[in-house]
This record gives structure tokens, C-alpha cells and sequence, in this order.
């Protein structure tokens, strides 16, 4: 008993992937050149740059590390009750988002190199 031999419409679902990649090939030629661009942006940026995005990188990462046991500290060493330790860090992250966007509304009056400067040195 001989099989007859399997074409494309054996497999509807490699007939529309190759339509499919035929019909959207240009999206993958875009994005090689969208990642072009990217490395382009990366090797033209200063070092200083780079120097400020590792030191937020780092300031950011410690925040997220001390931040969950500070609720702990506050209830068990300073005593307060949940509630408050809860509502405290609820504020504190509002006043950081508020700050946020403060910072870019007056970056934009003052220009943008004295508000990180001034932001970092807050910290």
C-alpha cells in the first residue's frame, strides 16, 4: 500500500506560516534596524552617562533590597502597629511617585543636569 505524497495542504499551518513570514518580512529588516540604532545610541553616549546609570542602578536596587525590612523594623524594634507601618510606606511611595513628576515639570523649567545632580545629592 503506497502513501500518496504530502504537500502543503497536508499542513495548512506551514502554508500560512510561510505566507505569513512572506507577507511581514519587512518587520524583521526593521528590526535589525531598530537595533542598530540602539547600539548607535549606546556607543555615541559619554561615559559620565553611563557612570549615572549604574550609580542609580545600584541606589535603586538597595532601595528595593531595605525596603521590605523596614516595615519589619518599624513594627518589631519601634513597636508600631501594622497600620501604621503600612500606611507609611503607602505615603512614602506617593511622595516618591508626586516627586517624579515634580522633578520632570521643573527639569524642564531648569534643565535637567541640576535636578539629578540635586535629586542624587537628596539621597
Amino acid at each position: 500500500m503506497s502513501r500518496p505524497p504530502i504537500t502543503g495542504e497536508d499542513f495548512p499551518c506551514v502554508t500560512v506560516s510561510n505566507r505569513y513570514l512572506a507577507a511581514h518580512a519587512d518587520v524583521h529588516i526593521s528590526n535589525i534596524q531598530d537595533s542598530r540604532k540602539v547600539m548607535n545610541f549606546v556607543e555615541k553616549c559619554p561615559s559620565g552617562f553611563w557612570l549615572l546609570v549604574a550609580t542609580e542602578g545600584v541606589m535603586t536596587a538597595g532601595y528595593a533590597i531595605s525596603f521590605p525590612f523596614l516595615a519589619i523594623y518599624l513594627s518589631t524594634h519601634r513597636g508600631l502597629p501594622m497600620v501604621w507601618v503600612g500606611m507609611f510606606l503607602a505615603v512614602s511611595l506617593l511622595v516618591a511617585s508626586a516627586a517624579q513628576f515634580i522633578g520632570g515639570e521643573v527639569s524642564d523649567v531648569i534643565g535637567r543636569r541640576k535636578v539629578m545632580v540635586f535629586s542624587l545629592a537628596l539621597r
